[in-house]
């Protein structure tokens, strides 16, 4: 499944106002969800793992757990920019033990942080959670995962346990 997000970002080119100004096409983000093992190790080899986090490539045991999860991966064109790996719920609670970024992807940070979160909470709703809970050692990933209504609920062994209730209570005008 693909899903479009448009973190449209154009580029001006130009040495002087007064000169053209080329545009780029705008830069974004779309979603892929990736539920097969094969086509998980396809679009996350240990190149892309070496790129996202450098000073974090999964041992191939890691690396093997991510691909029999079901995947949120996010793309700039066919280059993986971030992705986030969970396991289909044993109840209502829902834990994404992998949420990486690229710090430098054309769009920044913050799009594909947002564009993976909005995958991955409506997949989680879909499979079942009403709690969701994302698991990162990325700090600079705070407040991003605050704004988008995440609480941290605990830090321990170099890991950051962020919080999400999904369950929403609608309350019919008429009866507030």
């Amino acid at each position: 499944m693909n899903i479009g997000y448009n973190a449209a970002f154009p580029e001006e080119v130009g040495k002087s106002s007064g000169e053209a100004i080329q545009r780029q096409p705008p830069i974004a983000v779309s979603i892929r969800i990736v539920d097969d093992p094969a086509d998980a190790e396809a679009l996350l080899p240990v190149s892309v793992f070496s790129r996202l986090g450098p000073d974090e490539v999964p041992s191939p045991c890691q690396r093997l757990v991510v691909y029999l999860s079901r995947l949120v991966v996010a793309l700039e064109g066919d280059s993986v920019v971030g992705f986030s790996a969970f396991l289909a719920p044993w109840g209502s609670i829902c834990a994404a033990h992998e949420f990486w970024v690229d710090a430098h992807a054309r769009t920044g940070e913050a799009p594909v942080a947002m564009a993976t979160l909005a995958a991955l909470e409506t997949a989680a709703r879909q499979a079942g959670c009403s709690q969701l809970f994302v698991v990162m050692k990325a700090t600079s990933l705070r407040p991003i995962l605050q704004n988008a209504g995440y609480s941290e609920s605990r830090a321990a062994f170099g890991l950051i346990w962020f919080e999400k209730s999904l369950v929403t209570t609608w309350v019919p005008a008429a009866c507030a």
